[in-house]
């Protein structure tokens, strides 16, 4: 029987591949892409999220018995190299279908300036520029969607690993 947790997450998860298909449209569009084994944006940068952004990829992790790492990551790596970034094998990472919003369009989406206007805003390590007048998903439009789920967990965006440990500690709490 599904839980309110179990809908919760899957919600997410639906906010989630919609913003994906939408950084997939641009990036198809446009022809820019990531280098082949990057991860600079999982090791490089500090990207932040929303704990409810995290929720899916820390429901896995606990089932999976990563309760400690994702607390010791947050803790003592806030800013560091994210928690599921497994660069002993690849650079790969191990929550990629659940990963959170900021993952699937860091590189692909853009901010609104304060007329409003769409400002596309690549990684350092991009390949290829969009077309002039090619717009692409905004974060901000599409993280206020994700937070209308449930406010109180989308609310505030945090270092991504201190997003994971905060999602951990609320899924705890509702075991």
């Amino acid at each position: 029987m599904p839980t309110r947790l179990d809908g919760l997450v899957l919600d997410v998860l639906g906010m989630l591949a919609e913003a994906e298909m939408q950084a997939f449209a641009f990036q198809r569009a446009s022809g820019i892409t990531c280098p082949a084994g990057c991860g600079t944006c999982c090791r490089g940068h500090h990207p932040e999220d929303s704990v409810l952004a995290a929720l899916p990829a820390v429901r896995w992790a606990l089932a999976q018995g990563w309760e400690e790492r994702v607390i010791a990551a947050g803790r003592e790596a806030p800013d560091g190299p994210c928690v599921f970034f497994d660069a002993e094998h690849g650079g790969h990472c191990a929550v990629y279908p659940l990963r959170p919003l900021i993952c699937r369009l860091f590189g692909y989406a853009g901010v609104r300036d304060k007329h409003g206007r769409t400002a596309y805003r690549p990684c350092r390590s991009m390949i290829g520029s969009a077309p002039a007048g090619m717009e692409p998903p905004v974060f901000m439009d599409l993280a206020q969607r994700l937070e209308q789920r449930h406010p109180p967990l989308g609310d505030r965006h945090l270092p991504l690993n201190v997003a994971f440990m905060e999602a951990a500690a609320w899924v705890s709490l509702r075991r």
